[in-house]
């Protein structure tokens, strides 16, 4: 719609011939659409306005304007045209900062300026699942694994999951997918083996970092205790006569499949005299046969021996157990004739 526009005339209020049409201001449309590529779309209307001087001289304007565009209170794209024009850009939603963000259209002509506004909310925060392991005891072989959950990007890397042990890091795999999976022993090429961690408490952590920078994680913490369990079966404490035999049986905490579940040393009397490692949990022990010997507590010193077992772990505990027995080998002499007294004839 045409307005006329008066400019200022000097001495009094200077009256334009003619009538002065009815005035509409410029007009700003603002339209969003997709995700996570955002589509703004950005429109202006623009009015015709007759522009008069203190003289009475008038012209018309060609109803010419601008429209422009903005994010966050920055300039994106604008553009010029008659009676309209309009803008169209993209913003990926997946590489906006967390938060609130605003878009702004601002329409401009010859009557002033009108403007619109949108608002989204960024929220980019990767959520991360963890498979295995329980918290707590473990033994053996094991494995650290879950899922990492980012959200969507137009293009480009969704996110970056690292993984970590005991504080130390270890890697990290970059992705291009909303669903990010991570696996230690597969990432690494190993396998995570409490048979042959140190004692007590470890921790496992994910990181997971999406593509605006958000950081979150989570942490499995998992004890181990792979002290070796020791059952003596013979000698008993106490006398030992003739021959006999150091038997028992070693139980250790099973370790990954090839690799030992430990070493088990026998001493007698504190003299070293032999090891056998074990590849299973189940270690039974034999002086006799593992020394293709006898022992003999009648080759024995008199008085008290000793005999014990060292268990060491594959991740180096060690235990021990002792039986103690006790060697008299004195002869007992048994005098059948003559008594003592007079002895006559033969």
């Amino acid at each position: 719609m045409n307005k006329r526009i008066i400019l200022g005339a000097a001495g009094g209020l200077l009256l334009c011939l003619g009538i002065i049409a009815a005035a509409w201001a410029a007009s700003a449309t603002l339209s969003l659409s997709g995700s996570p590529l955002i589509t703004v779309s950005a429109s202006g209307s623009f009015d015709v306005c007759t522009i008069c001087d203190s003289n009475g001289n008038c012209y018309t304007t060609d109803g010419s304007g601008s429209i422009a565009s903005y994010l966050d209170g920055s300039f994106r794209q604008s553009a010029t045209g008659i009676g309209s024009a309009s803008v169209s850009w993209t913003v990926d939603e997946g590489l906006l900062p967390q938060g609130v963000h605003v878009f702004r259209a601002v329409a401009n002509d010859c009557n002033g300026s009108a403007s619109q506004e949108q608002t989204i909310t960024v929220d980019n925060t990767p959520v991360v699942s963890v498979s295995s392991p329980a918290d707590g005891p473990k033994e053996g072989a094991f494995n650290f694994t879950g899922t990492v959950t980012f959200k969507p990007v137009a293009s480009g890397n969704t996110g970056t999951v690292y993984l970590y042990l005991d504080g130390a890091y270890r890697g990290y795999r970059t992705f291009t997918e909303t669903t990010a999976p991570f696996d230690y022993n597969a990432w690494f090429s190993t396998t995570l083996d409490a048979g042959r961690l140190s004692q007590g408490i470890h921790t496992l952590k994910v990181i997971a970092r999406s593509a605006n920078g958000v950081s979150v994680s989570a942490e499995r913490t998992i004890t181990v205790d792979n002290t070796p369990q020791i059952s003596i079966s013979n000698p008993a404490n106490g006398p030992v006569e003739g021959p006999f035999n150091f038997t028992g049986t070693v139980t250790f905490k099973p370790v990954a499949s090839g690799v030992n579940t430990g070493t088990v040393y026998l001493y007698l009397d504190g003299s070293y005299r032999g090891y056998r490692t074990f590849t299973e949990t189940t270690a039974p022990f034999d002086f006799n046969a593992w020394f293709s010997t006898t022992l003999d507590a009648g080759r024995l010193s008199q008085g008290d021996h000793t005999l014990k077992v060292i268990a060491m772990s594959a991740n180096g505990v060690s235990v021990s157990a002792e039986r103690t027995i006790t060697v008299d080998n004195t002869p007992q002499i048994s005098i059948s004739n003559p008594a003592n007294g007079p002895v006559e004839g033969p």
